[in-house]
């Protein structure tokens, strides 16, 4: 993965690597050399908040590197995160990819009482050399897991340590750094004995499928795929990428590595997804791209404090996380008029399988699926294949079936070999099942419909939630998501949530289905949020709506 970014580390030292808003600009400035900048102006003097150089990102690692192999870490080991996205977190992943660590980033929540149990089972599965927590708080939370083992090293980020098992402090141990010189002459020299196949990051699913986060052990192979697959977006290289997703999701280190492939900065603008500070940074920082999930979209374009002027510095965006459809796309480039909006795909135990053909066609002359926005087409290093899970044959191009991807270009298994069914294999190799119901055009084009687990079955006739809830949305102007609650005699109904109702009746809505549709898509009713007692959708940390929570709250008002 260092080739990826090398050109940037030894070329470009002097420019911006990494800007954070919430964290001061004299953050750890003991630690920098004074001859840090060639030119004798540093890039960041003008910012009033945190903001490194490349030279900057690569010296803190180095010396971190320093203090752990002093600690008795060495290259190979795993290392585990539970903070919260901070410059510390972004240094820690560059120093993995140099040092060749296998980099376990997990959601900080973990820390909490209520999923100690959750924190306890990803110790014992992952046993990890070094673990990194911001405070004394969540280092205690991860010596109650540990019980009577613990970690080689454990690194508290904010304030001091006592001398406690392994544990020490980020002060401490950049301290003791200066006693440990490194050779880096060889350690950049050992990056390219390539191991493509070594684990590189292991991430965890969010368990809205299963109910149980699954770990998914990502290779080099797989990320560096991911990064080839973003070169289509050569012509318009990112300057500064705004993270606005949970650096534990795996879009997150993706667009780290890509960010820095085209020289631009990674900003982190708080320490999660905050609407009004996502505007102030992207209007302070001239952010070039992003990537947002649909909930995003819908809550930065009703925004009171958006304007065409505060985002006229973005001229990316991708979309992904959840269902893209037309109304989206046509959203998103109305939120963002001088960006160049797409669709991508990206799942836990992958990437980098799709490409992006239509960055010069108005998004009016994209062929739709229905509502639902095309992927693009498969990548040279992907291969990928629908299945017709009912006759148990690749099905036909323009036929619906399960999207198939060959494990070369995703995960083998899952930690502990848990759903193993997931997976099969034969004479091409090892197969992951993905659990998309998928289609494939005659031109090449992918499409995904939805989670095959999602597909609503009425009177045995199968519905994609997508295809309503894109016409819903388009009708009413509003986000809405649908759920399928049991019926006695159909098996189960449709039944949609708006966000706001936009003054149209539960009976207008669902005559305006039966428009376009058929009774066969008949909707059991229609609810807004305010009638189910909510103020918003209920999200997961990716900003994905949790259907089953929603479905409570909807069986709850029909009672």
């Amino acid at each position: 993965l260092y080739h990826h970014i090398e050109h940037a580390f030894r070329q470009q030292q002097d420019q911006l690597a990494l800007i954070v808003a919430y964290q001061p600009a004299d953050h750890l400035s003991h630690v920098f050399s004074t001859a840090y900048n060639t030119s004798g102006s540093p890039p960041n003097s003008d910012l009033p908040c945190l903001a490194w150089t490349f030279a900057q990102v690569h010296e803190l690692a180095f010396r971190l590197w320093a203090g752990l192999s002093g600690e008795g870490i060495r290259p190979g080991a795993t290392l585990m995160t539970l903070v919260v996205n901070r410059a510390e977190f972004i240094v820690l992943y560059y120093m993995a990819i140099v040092m060749r660590l296998t980099f376990v980033p997990l959601d900080p929540g973990a820390l909490g009482q209520p999923r100690k149990a959750e924190l306890e089972n990803s110790l014992r599965v992952l046993k990890p050399d070094l673990v990194v927590v911001a405070d004394a708080q969540g280092m205690e939370a991860v010596r109650s897991a540990f019980g009577v083992r613990s970690p080689s090293v454990g690194l508290q980020l904010d304030g001091q340590v006592a001398q406690a098992d392994a544990w020490t402090d980020m002060t401490t141990l950049l301290a003791e750094a200066k006693n440990t010189p490194v050779e880096e002459t060889a350690v950049t020299e050992a990056l390219r004995d390539v191991d493509l196949d070594r684990t590189h990051l292991i991430l965890f699913t969010s368990g809205t499928s299963s109910g149980k986060p699954k770990g998914c052990p990502r290779s080099v192979r797989s990320m560096s795929n991911i990064n080839n697959a973003a070169m289509s977006t050569k012509e318009y290289p990112i300057v500064r990428y705004l993270q606005v997703t949970s650096n534990f999701r795996a879009v997150f280190p993706a667009f780290t590595i890509t960010a820095w492939r085209d020289g631009g900065a990674v900003v982190i603008a708080s320490p999660a997804y905050d609407t009004s500070v996502v505007l102030d940074a992207i209007d302070r920082f001239k952010i070039s791209t992003t990537g947002l999930v649909p909930a995003m979209v819908h809550a930065i374009g009703t925004h009171p404090n958006h304007s065409p002027q505060k985002v006229a510095s973005v001229t990316g965006v991708r979309l992904g996380g959840d269902m893209i459809t037309r109304d989206l796309l046509q959203k998103a480039a109305s939120v963002f008029p001088a960006a160049q909006v797409s669709t991508a795909h990206g799942m836990t135990e992958g990437g980098g399988f799709f490409e992006w053909p239509f960055f010069e066609t108005p998004l009016a002359d994209i062929p739709y699926y229905g509502e639902i926005s095309p992927l693009g087409l498969a990548t040279p290093q992907a291969s990928l294949r629908i299945w017709d899970t009912e006759h148990n044959k690749v099905a036909r191009r323009g036929e619906l079936g399960e999207l198939h991807i060959l494990a070369r270009d995703a995960i083998e298994r899952y930690l502990e070999g848990v759903n193993e069914d997931s997976f099969y294999e034969d004479a091409e190799g090892r197969w992951l099942r993905s659990g998309d119901l998928a289609t494939m055009t005659k031109d090449g084009l992918f499409y995904i419909l939805g989670r095959i687990k999602d597909v609503i079955k009425r009177a045995g006739v199968s519905i994609t939630p997508a295809a309503l809830e894109s016409a819903i949305s388009s009708f009413s102007g509003s986000q809405t998501a649908v759920v399928a609650v049991p019926s006695p005699t159909l098996g189960a109904e449709p039944f949609a949530v708006l966000e706001k109702t936009g003054g149209w009746t539960a009976d207008e809505i669902k005559h305006h289905v039966l428009e376009l549709f058929n009774k066969d898509y008949a909707l059991r009713d229609a609810a807004s949020l305010e009638q189910l007692g909510l103020t918003g959708f209920p999200l997961n940390a990716s900003g994905k709506i949790q259907k089953l929570d929603l479905l409570k709250h909807v069986e709850g008002w029909m009672a």
